[in-house]
This record gives structure tokens, sequence and C-alpha cells, in this order.
């Protein structure tokens, strides 16, 4: 009988080790694995810029171009989608690096489009890093250090190694006492020479921009654009003697179809000094995080 009643009591205090024990493994979180961390740190995003017909001839397979002096150019190309898939990777609670291949589909006619390209063209990839490095109220500092590797035809064939860029964009939100919002995109670029290269190059990009927001679904923006660049024979200019490559504006409704998805739809000023039905153009944005 004292054998049978000590088999059961230990018995017991056996079950109740096994459950404080179950209870333990339960209560404690697993720790994540490294390919977890590296997933969850890891974002895909995608951007495409649309360049559609001129209002003069909606019909056309051509976007319009201007030349030098604001007036139409004959020497377009065909309709055509920039895009770029932008593949992140969390370093800290500001920083962000990148790496965003880079290609333009042709959407016109084939007899449109140049005869040394093709329907799609490889435009130069781009490796950095981005983030927002200052906030305070309103105001915000977004900045993007990076490099344009060497991908494009059009680059290699100029002889360039590449491109150093910095783009930052100060942006004034809205907030509870106005619905208007500002800020300015400027970008600085310079061309890294080989030994087969006979020029040299820098562009600077500056757009102005304002807003006004409807809701969370729509908004109102307006961009002005402008650039100066420098690409002359070595030695046969000064460095800073630059010349206007850029001047144009474009406006628009941004629909924030959802929190991944938005479209930009837009009418293109091509030139600001000649207002005409030829030198208008219209286009889309697409933005969407893919992961």
């Amino acid at each position: 009988m004292f054998k049978i009643l000590g088999i059961m009591f230990f018995l017991a205090l056996s079950n109740q080790h096994i459950f404080a024990q179950s209870q333990e493994i339960v209560a404690t979180d697993p720790k994540p694995s490294l390919l977890s961390k590296v997933v969850d740190n890891l974002s895909i995003g995608y951007f495409s810029e649309i360049l559609g017909p001129s209002l003069s001839s909606l019909s056309e397979s051509k976007y319009p171009d201007v030349d030098s002096k604001g007036n139409f150019s004959e020497g377009s190309e065909p309709i055509q989608a920039w895009n770029q898939i932008s593949f992140g990777y969390k370093i800290n609670s500001v920083w962000k690096a990148i790496f965003n291949p880079r290609f333009t589909l042709h959407l016109g006619t084939r007899k449109d489009i140049p005869a040394d390209d093709g329907v799609m063209r490889t435009e130069d990839f781009l490796v950095g890093a981005q983030g927002t490095i200052w906030k305070s109220g309103d105001w915000s500092l977004w900045v993007r250090p990076a490099y344009r590797l060497p991908t494009s035809r059009a680059t290699i064939d100029a002889n360039w190694n590449g491109q150093v860029e910095w783009l930052h964009i100060i942006d004034k939100a809205p907030n509870s006492s106005t619905a208007w919002g500002v800020g300015m995109w400027h970008m600085v670029r310079a061309y890294v020479p080989s030994e087969a290269s006979v020029n040299e190059r820098w562009r600077m990009y500056m757009a102005p921009y304002v807003n006004y927001t409807f809701n969370d679904k729509f908004r109102y923006d307006f961009y002005y654009e402008n650039e100066i660049q420098h690409n002359e024979p070595f030695g046969e200019k000064d460095y800073l003697f630059s010349k206007r490559s850029l001047q144009s504006a474009f406006t628009g409704i941004n629909w924030n179809i959802n929190k991944s998805f938005s479209v930009f739809p837009f009418l293109r000023f091509y030139s600001v000094r000649k207002i005409q039905q030829e030198t208008m153009g219209v286009g889309t944005w697409i933005s969407a995080s893919l992961f």
C-alpha cells in the first residue's frame, strides 16, 4: 500500500515539473534567425514615369521635345516609360542602403525608335544610401548620396566611368492649420571621366514645388524644373561655366489608391518660355511598394 502511494506521489511531482517546464518554454520567445532579420529590413519599390504625346497630337506615338530656345523639336523620341526597381536594406533608424536597376521601355511604334536603340533600353543603375537626416515640426530634409554605374549605352559610348550624385529634398508638409505644402528637389551630378574621355561634365537640377492636400487620397502638385550643366572639352572653359539645359513645369493630381500604390497623371510644359500645344504633353508617375 505504501509502495503504491509512493509511486503515485512521485508521478504527481514529475507531471508538475514537466508542466512547469512546458509553461516556461511557451513563455520564452524564440530568438529571430539571421534570415528573418534580413527579410524584415528588406524593401522593394517600383517607380515609373510615362511620357505621353503632346496636346496638339494626342494620337501621335511621340512625346514632345524642345530645343535650347524653347521651340518644338522634331527629333523627339517615341512615347516611353522610364522604370526603376529599388531594392533597399534598412541600416538603422535613419539610413537605408539602396540598389536601383533602371530601364526605359519604348511604347511608341517601332519605326519611331532610334536606329541605335531597341524596345528596352538599359539606363545607368544607381547604388547609394538615403534617409531623412533632419526633422523639425513640419519641416524635413531627406538626402540621397549615390553613384550612377556606367551601365547605359550612352554613358559607355561617352567614355564615362559613372556619375557621383547628391540629391536632397527640403519639404514643408501640410498641418492642421493649412493644407498647403512646399519644398524643393536639388540634385548635383559630376561625371567621372576615363582615360578616353574628351569632355568634363556636371549638371545641377532644381525643382521647387507646391502642393495642396484635399484628403488622404488626393493631392494637387505643381513642379517647376530648371537645370544647368557644364559639358565642355577639357580646359576650354572654366569648370564653373554652364548653360541652361532644362526649363519646364508640370502639374496634376496625385491619387493615393492605397498605402502601397499611387498614380500621378500630369500635364507637362516642356517649355515655359513659349506656352503652346505643341510643347505641352501628358504623362504619368506610377509608384508602388512591392515588399
